[in-house]
């Protein structure tokens, strides 16, 4: 897909739930894509802090330990910007399920079994 396919679409909100409908789906690959393609045209931290937390669940498929933990401190680091809440998405929140995995990576050596957070219930109605 486009960027400019995704930006003509109806921008930044328009994005971010369809970001969030393919996460929560564990389509992470192509959330990642899709968010990309409107990050390419706003240059936005933010969004950037949720493409890399999608790139985390996508190296977490990979068997990638490592890649998981390193992509989601980085997404964390992005996302700290924001609080509490940016775009309609509650960071705060998010920043609390990216401790509760960051925890169980800390106490686990496979960190496969780690689960995505969903991201609809953090979304601001």
């Amino acid at each position: 897909m486009s960027g400019d396919a995704v930006a003509g679409a109806g921008g930044d909100a328009e994005a971010l739930q369809a970001f969030v409908r393919l996460f929560d789906c564990g389509q992470f690959f192509a959330s990642h894509e899709i968010l990309e393609a409107r990050w390419l045209v706003t240059r936005d931290p933010f969004q950037r802090g949720l493409i890399i937390l999608a790139a985390a669940f996508v190296q977490r498929d990979r068997g990638n330990r490592r890649g998981l933990t390193r992509h989601l401190l980085k997404a964390r680091r992005y996302l700290l910007a924001h609080l509490p809440h940016c775009q309609g998405l509650d960071v705060q929140g998010l920043l609390l399920e990216f401790d509760a995995r960051l925890a169980q990576l800390a106490q686990q050596p496979n960190g496969a079994w780690v689960t995505a957070p969903q991201l609809q219930p953090l979304l601001l109605q």
